[in-house]
């Protein structure tokens, strides 16, 4: 095999036109991939989060007049949505006001002391999406959705 120094400038230019070349394509596929994930990401975040507010609007009344089956019935609004495995609503203070579940081996997630009243949170894991949603009337927090 010749070494580098022996080839002629043209296929050295050759060379280094194609390596640049392969290098930019690398980096627009890099870059397409990036932008897919991150789109797919924020698409879900959006999801959850219209649907956190139409659970919201729609259980108002119900958690202000603590209608338990009324908030359940809500709730299993979501056995349309196949991607949601759990929902829960939480009163202000942390009380389990109403559990949804897909089926009995998914967990309910618990509502950590520090999302407390907060208007809207998520985070992602490897598997999946956690939203928090605060429910409220007239700029007071009555309870806090999970899903």
């Amino acid at each position: 095999m010749r070494k580098y120094r022996d080839h002629s400038i043209t296929w050295k230019l050759t060379g280094l036109n194609m390596l640049v070349a392969a290098l930019a394509l690398i980096l627009a596929c890099s870059s397409f991939v990036a932008f897919d994930i991150w789109t797919l990401r924020e698409g879900s975040v959006r999801n959850l989060a219209i649907q956190a507010r139409f659970i919201a609007t729609n259980s108002l009344d119900a958690i202000q007049s603590n209608d338990s089956p009324r908030i359940a019935s809500i709730l299993s609004s979501f056995q349309l949505v196949p991607n949601i495995m759990s929902a829960t609503i939480y009163s202000p203070d942390g009380r389990t006001l109403s559990v949804y579940r897909r089926d009995s081996s998914v967990s309910v997630p618990l509502l950590s002391p520090g999302l407390k009243g907060v208007s809207e949170k998520h985070w992602f894991r490897p598997d999946d999406v956690n939203l928090i949603y605060g429910i409220r009337d007239r700029d007071r927090n009555i309870a806090t959705i999970y899903i």
